[in-house]
C-alpha cells in the first residue's frame, strides 16, 4: 500500500524542487533550441503514470484519470506561477505549461494502453 503513494510524493517534490530552483542551480545544458519543453514533458508523463495507482480505487479507472489530470494539470499551473512570482532568474512559459498539459495526457494514455490490467501492474503498483 504504502509504495503506491510513495512514488507519486517523491515524483512531486522533485518537480517541485526541480521548478522553484534558482536559475543559477541548474546546469547550463542545451542539446537542441526548447529542449527544456521535452523535460517538461517527460517529468508530467511520469507524474500522471504514477499518480494514477494512488488514486485508484475498487478498479474505477476514469476517476483516478480524472483526478491524475487535475493534479497534475494544477501542479503545472502552480509550479509556473511560482517561477513567475517567486524565483529570481526564472520565468513562467505558456509553452511550459503546454508540455507539461502534453505530458501528462500522454502519461494517462500511457497508462491506458500499456499498465491498465496488466500483471505487472498489480505487482508493482498493488492495485
Amino acid at each position: 500500500m504504502f509504495i503506491k503513494y510513495f512514488f507519486p510524493i517523491s515524483w512531486f517534490v522533485i518537480i517541485v524542487i526541480l521548478s522553484l530552483s534558482p536559475s543559477d542551480k541548474i546546469p547550463d545544458f542545451h542539446f537542441f533550441p526548447h529542449d527544456d519543453k521535452v523535460i517538461h514533458f517527460c517529468m508530467y508523463t511520469v507524474f500522471s503514470i504514477l499518480l494514477i495507482p494512488a488514486l485508484t480505487f475498487k478498479k474505477k479507472y476514469f476517476r483516478s484519470y480524472v483526478l491524475s489530470l487535475a493534479i497534475s494539470s494544477i501542479t503545472g499551473f502552480t509550479m509556473e506561477s511560482c517561477q513567475y512570482l517567486f524565483v529570481i532568474g526564472r520565468t513562467a512559459d505558456y509553452l511550459d505549461l503546454a508540455a507539461n498539459i502534453f505530458g501528462l495526457i500522454t502519461g494517462i494514455t500511457i497508462y491506458q494502453l500499456l499498465v491498465r490490467n496488466k500483471k505487472w501492474e498489480k505487482r508493482i503498483f498493488k492495485i
